[in-house]
Protein backbone atom coordinates (compact mmCIF):
# COMPACT_ATOMS: atom_id res chain seq x y z
CA UNK A 1 0.00 0.00 0.00
CA UNK A 2 1.14 3.50 -0.89
CA UNK A 3 -0.22 6.69 0.65
CA UNK A 4 -0.64 9.78 -1.50
CA UNK A 5 -1.01 13.12 0.28
CA UNK A 6 -3.53 15.47 -1.37
CA UNK A 7 -4.72 18.72 0.21
CA UNK A 8 -4.67 17.50 3.80
CA UNK A 9 -5.82 13.94 3.05
CA UNK A 10 -3.89 10.70 2.76
CA UNK A 11 -5.29 8.41 0.09
CA UNK A 12 -4.52 4.69 0.43
CA UNK A 13 -3.54 3.15 -2.91
CA UNK A 14 -3.08 -0.60 -3.48
CA UNK A 15 -1.24 -1.99 -6.49
CA UNK A 16 -1.39 -5.46 -8.01
CA UNK A 17 0.52 -6.97 -10.91
CA UNK A 18 2.71 -5.45 -13.62
CA UNK A 19 1.96 -3.77 -16.93
CA UNK A 20 -0.13 -0.88 -18.18
CA UNK A 21 -2.00 0.83 -15.33
CA UNK A 22 -5.70 0.25 -14.72
CA UNK A 23 -7.11 2.46 -11.95
CA UNK A 24 -10.33 1.40 -10.19
CA UNK A 25 -12.52 4.14 -8.69
CA UNK A 26 -15.15 2.91 -6.22
CA UNK A 27 -18.55 4.39 -5.59
CA UNK A 28 -20.02 6.12 -2.55
CA UNK A 29 -20.31 3.88 0.48
CA UNK A 30 -17.66 1.49 -0.85
CA UNK A 31 -13.86 1.31 -0.64
CA UNK A 32 -10.93 -0.18 -2.52
CA UNK A 33 -11.50 -3.59 -0.94
CA UNK A 34 -15.00 -3.63 -2.50
CA UNK A 35 -13.36 -4.72 -5.76
CA UNK A 36 -12.54 -8.04 -4.04
CA UNK A 37 -10.79 -10.66 -6.18
CA UNK A 38 -11.38 -8.59 -9.30
CA UNK A 39 -8.07 -6.81 -8.67
CA UNK A 40 -6.08 -10.05 -8.72
CA UNK A 41 -8.05 -11.39 -11.70
CA UNK A 42 -7.42 -8.22 -13.72
CA UNK A 43 -3.74 -8.17 -12.73
CA UNK A 44 -3.37 -11.78 -13.88
CA UNK A 45 -4.19 -10.50 -17.37
CA UNK A 46 -0.92 -8.57 -17.47
CA UNK A 47 -2.06 -5.26 -15.97
CA UNK A 48 -0.91 -3.06 -13.11
CA UNK A 49 -4.22 -2.71 -11.25
CA UNK A 50 -4.50 0.14 -8.76
CA UNK A 51 -7.43 0.58 -6.40
CA UNK A 52 -7.58 3.49 -3.98
CA UNK A 53 -9.76 4.46 -1.06
CA UNK A 54 -11.41 7.76 -1.88
CA UNK A 55 -11.21 10.58 0.65
CA UNK A 56 -13.26 9.68 3.73
CA UNK A 57 -13.54 5.97 2.82
CA UNK A 58 -11.67 2.84 3.87
CA UNK A 59 -8.08 3.44 4.95
CA UNK A 60 -7.79 6.97 3.57
CA UNK A 61 -7.28 9.55 6.28
CA UNK A 62 -9.76 12.42 6.12
CA UNK A 63 -13.31 13.08 7.17
CA UNK A 64 -15.98 12.37 4.53
CA UNK A 65 -16.42 15.08 1.90
CA UNK A 66 -19.56 15.53 -0.20
CA UNK A 67 -18.04 18.01 -2.66
CA UNK A 68 -17.43 16.06 -5.88
CA UNK A 69 -14.88 18.65 -7.01
CA UNK A 70 -12.62 17.53 -4.16
CA UNK A 71 -12.96 13.86 -5.17
CA UNK A 72 -12.24 14.77 -8.80
CA UNK A 73 -9.06 16.57 -7.74
CA UNK A 74 -8.08 13.52 -5.68
CA UNK A 75 -8.49 11.24 -8.70
CA UNK A 76 -6.33 13.64 -10.71
CA UNK A 77 -3.62 13.37 -8.04
CA UNK A 78 -3.77 9.56 -8.15
CA UNK A 79 -3.38 9.58 -11.94
CA UNK A 80 -0.60 12.20 -11.85
CA UNK A 81 1.20 10.00 -9.28
CA UNK A 82 1.42 7.27 -11.94
CA UNK A 83 3.35 9.55 -14.28
CA UNK A 84 1.62 8.25 -17.40
CA UNK A 85 -1.91 7.97 -18.81
CA UNK A 86 -4.02 5.13 -17.41
CA UNK A 87 -7.10 3.16 -18.23
CA UNK A 88 -9.68 4.06 -15.59
CA UNK A 89 -12.73 2.08 -14.51
CA UNK A 90 -15.24 4.03 -12.43
CA UNK A 91 -18.13 2.29 -10.69
CA UNK A 92 -21.30 4.08 -9.54
CA UNK A 93 -20.42 7.58 -8.30
CA UNK A 94 -16.79 6.70 -9.10
CA UNK A 95 -17.97 6.64 -12.72
CA UNK A 96 -19.24 10.19 -12.39
CA UNK A 97 -15.87 11.29 -11.01
CA UNK A 98 -14.06 9.51 -13.82
CA UNK A 99 -16.20 11.12 -16.54
CA UNK A 100 -15.88 14.58 -15.02
CA UNK A 101 -12.08 14.37 -14.82
CA UNK A 102 -11.77 12.83 -18.30
CA UNK A 103 -13.66 15.81 -19.72
CA UNK A 104 -11.38 18.24 -17.89
CA UNK A 105 -8.01 16.41 -18.14
CA UNK A 106 -8.11 13.91 -21.02
CA UNK A 107 -4.30 13.68 -21.11
CA UNK A 108 -4.42 11.62 -17.88
CA UNK A 109 -6.44 8.84 -19.54
CA UNK A 110 -5.78 6.08 -22.07
CA UNK A 111 -9.39 4.95 -21.83
CA UNK A 112 -12.48 5.25 -19.64
CA UNK A 113 -14.92 2.53 -18.57
CA UNK A 114 -17.97 3.47 -16.50
CA UNK A 115 -20.26 1.01 -14.70
CA UNK A 116 -23.64 1.91 -13.19
CA UNK A 117 -23.04 5.64 -12.97
CA UNK A 118 -26.07 7.47 -11.50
Amino acid sequence: MVRITVDGAELALDGYGEGDPLVLVHGTGAQASSWGRSTADLAAGGRRVLAYDRRGYGRSVHRPVRDYRVHIDDLAAVLEHLGRPADVLGWSSGGNLTLALAARRPELFRSVVVLEAP
